[in-house]
């Protein structure tokens, strides 16, 4: 009845001229399908007024999507947020763009009020700059081609990627983030070591190939296969680094296989990568961190900071300069300790030694009259009354 009366009030409306917007002509059309038996079981969305209609006066607002699921509110908030910040990212990219635009005309307006003789020299020096740029990029562009070739002699290092359904699709965006870092800190080493994405596939890949610029340009080995398919006649050199084993690495080995688990977990899943190691029946080692550097959480470092640590050991050889380079400050010790000396406001050279510190400050008085200490209290005197005083006294009195 409803559907009827609203179609009704339409269809007079539209006779009378009057225009409505987004009310189509379906809808005069419709009052006269109103009267027909058929018309009983017809919904407002089949009527063409399910737009129109309130949710409680259309019945069939969604009958488009019966058998799709329902959408749970935390969803509709992860996909509420998603949108946010891509819309955020694409704005950002225009602003970034806009400012460059402004600064190089403002580069071009101040060369052209340069004499002659300084433009042709600022030309110059632009030349070798970009010159240099480019000499430096074909350079690591070869060392990287070397490093996967056939043959090269480059040492091995594995992300395992293989962690399928085990992460949510945030901590899937944090890991391809962790992976383009890995790979442009192995990028900017004389020695670059030969990476390995295995197990990349499903999800994480497609979401990979679209966050990460230039990844299927870079020089690696990628497969959807797992380390145990590639690597399976050389098991025995394969060493799988986990914070959870008992074996502390000393050095590396350039025939050995070093493999890092490449997941976002938050501590979820306990001694993960150990046991999947331990089923394999390959050896584990973990990085000497405790052994050089005091720390005040776990020893469980982001993929990038366990690839950064691995390429730059290959070049300098010292683990105590390259972890104190690369390990983050929230996991030392002294880096909580420093930041409660500087909340409470303690200096901590003069909190250290006090007495040093305050010894310039104080001296002995030698005078000792003016010591307060050994000088006696003096206590007040009356003025004793004079004889004329007194006589005046007895006189007023008399």
């Amino acid at each position: 009845p409803c559907t009827r009366g609203l179609s009704r009030k339409f269809a007079e409306m539209a006779d009378e001229g009057s225009t409505l917007p987004g009310i189509t002509q379906a809808a005069t059309d419709n009052e006269q399908a109103s009267h027909s038996p058929q018309a009983g079981a017809q919904t407002g969305s089949e009527a063409g007024l399910g737009d129109e209609l309130p949710p409680e006066a259309g019945e069939g607002t969604e009958g488009a999507d019966e058998g799709a699921e329902p959408i749970s509110k935390k969803r509709q908030k992860k996909m509420a947020k998603l949108e946010r910040i891509h819309a955020y990212k694409g704005q950002r990219r225009l602003d970034d763009k806009a400012k460059k635009e402004v600064k190089k005309q403002a580069r071009s307006a101040a060369f052209h009020t340069l004499p002659a003789e300084e433009q042709e020299l600022a030309k110059k020096n632009s030349a070798e700059e970009r010159q240099a740029r480019r000499t430096e990029h074909n350079a690591k562009q070869i060392r990287m081609k070397q490093a996967v070739s056939e043959g090269s002699q480059s040492q091995k290092l594995v992300i395992d990627l293989d962690f399928e359904g085990l992460m949510p699709e945030t901590d899937e965006r944090h890991l391809c983030q962790q992976i383009s870092y890995s790979y442009s800190a192995n990028s900017k080493v004389l020695q670059p070591c030969h990476m390995h994405l295995l197990g990349l596939k499903g999800n994480l890949k497609t979401m990979a190939e679209k966050s990460i610029s230039g990844i299927v340009n870079w020089h690696v080995t990628r497969s959807e296969s797992g380390w145990q398919q590639v690597f399976a006649d050389q098991l025995d050199k394969v060493v799988y680094l986990t914070a959870d084993s008992e074996n502390e690495l000393d050095d590396l080995d350039s025939s050995k296989i070093y493999i890092i688990g490449g997941i976002v977990d938050h501590n979820r899943y306990k001694s993960l990568c150990l046991n999947r190691a331990t089923a394999a029946g390959v050896a584990t080692a973990r990085l000497p961190i405790t052994k050089h550097v005091q720390l005040e959480t776990s020893a469980v470092l982001a993929v990038n900071h366990v690839v950064q640590i691995m390429v730059e050991y290959m070049n300098k050889r010292d683990w105590a300069a390259v972890l104190d380079e690369v390990l983050p400050k929230r996991k030392r010790a002294d880096f909580k300790s420093g930041k409660e000396e500087k909340a409470s406001g303690k200096r901590p050279q003069l909190h250290a030694q006090p007495e040093q510190a305050m010894a310039p400050t104080l001296q002995p008085i030698s005078d000792p009259k003016l010591d307060p200490v050994t000088e006696p209290k003096s206590e007040p005197m009356l003025e004793p009354l004079t004889e004329p005083k007194l006589e005046s006294v007895i006189g007023v009195r008399g």
